[in-house]
């Protein structure tokens, strides 16, 4: 029986890589599936001696056995689900939820969502159905590649990013069918921060605003260019009109969400990763639901 192979682990954002000298790199790869990156500070303290009693130095061996070990496995999956800002579904190619915790629920349908109601039901019922359309064809590209990819959107007023894995469901002795594991993250601000190296990041077409839906399109443009920090005289030059027509708008974005101060107005904004294009976006409601008025308590 051969030795292990010592091998040294290098820490990235994508995961942990083990490089065995025999080997070159290996095919041993854990995933960031939690998607809950690896912090720069938390890499450098690993990847230091100096700074860390850390090992750094794992098998290669030892790595897969891991993922080869139900308590493991079981003890991964208990953590990532109970975390209260980590959404996670299992969702079956044609839109059917196989697993979701409540967390992945409320945040996209609501802060009063209930995991057991959705769960055995096909997500058709109660989205728009153009988008709809475009998520099962994108699920589905997933499952033809077997490509990991990362979605970003807005819903419910809060930007979101989803990291969307192919796996493999079923119990034995009946036969795997592949299906989609996504694990989704509130990000505020810049979505760079949740973007995992080499994975590609798509935007949404469509945006569900939530409060925010009571605005028009360039009342949004201009709440986005609030949250990075403009002026309003910078605001009325970035969209070619003058200061006092930004006053106006301004005003209206104010009276129409309750809010008057500049700075909740810009974390509003932030905590929806708002940007200007957003705007131009199709916007999207659930089933039931109906555009916000003037005046509308917010949700």
């Amino acid at each position: 029986m051969r030795p292990p192979q010592l091998c040294r682990c290098t820490f990235s954002e994508s995961g942990i890589v083990g490089k065995c000298s025999s080997f070159g790199t290996r095919a041993v790869r854990v995933p960031v599936v939690v998607g809950l990156p690896l912090t720069t500070s938390t890499m450098n303290t690993m990847s230091d001696p100096h700074r860390s009693s850390v090992k750094t130095e794992l098998t290669a061996d030892m790595v897969e056995s891991m993922l080869h070990d139900d308590h493991f496995v079981r003890a991964l999956w208990h953590a990532v689900t109970i975390d209260p800002m980590t959404g996670v579904q299992v969702v079956a190619p044609e839109g059917t939820i196989l697993y979701g915790n409540d967390q992945a629920m409320q945040m996209f349908l609501g802060p009063t969502t209930r995991a057991i109601d959705y769960v055995g039901r096909n997500a058709s019922e109660w989205s728009n159905p153009d988008a709809f359309r475009e998520r099962v064809t994108l699920l589905n590209d997933i499952v033809a590649d077997g490509v990991t990819r990362q979605f970003r959107g807005i819903y419910q007023g809060r930007q979101i990013v989803s990291t969307v894995y192919r796996v493999m469901a079923g119990k034995p002795p009946a036969a795997k069918t592949p299906a989609l594991l996504i694990i989704s993250r509130y990000v505020h601000g810049d979505v760079k921060q949740a973007h995992l190296q080499g994975l590609e990041l798509r935007h949404s077409p469509d945006v569900h605003l939530g409060p925010l839906d009571i605005l028009s399109r360039r009342e949004l443009e201009v709440l986005a260019l609030i949250g990075e920090g403009l002026s309003l005289p910078q605001i009325a030059e970035v969209l070619g009109r003058s200061p006092h027509t930004a006053h106006d708008h301004r005003k209206a974005i104010g009276r129409k969400l309750g809010v008057d101060d500049r700075v909740r107005l810009a974390e509003m904004a932030k905590a929806a990763g708002l940007k200007p294009t957003d705007a131009a976006l199709r916007r999207v409601r659930y089933a039931g639901e109906q555009r916000r008025r003037a005046g509308d308590a917010p949700a």
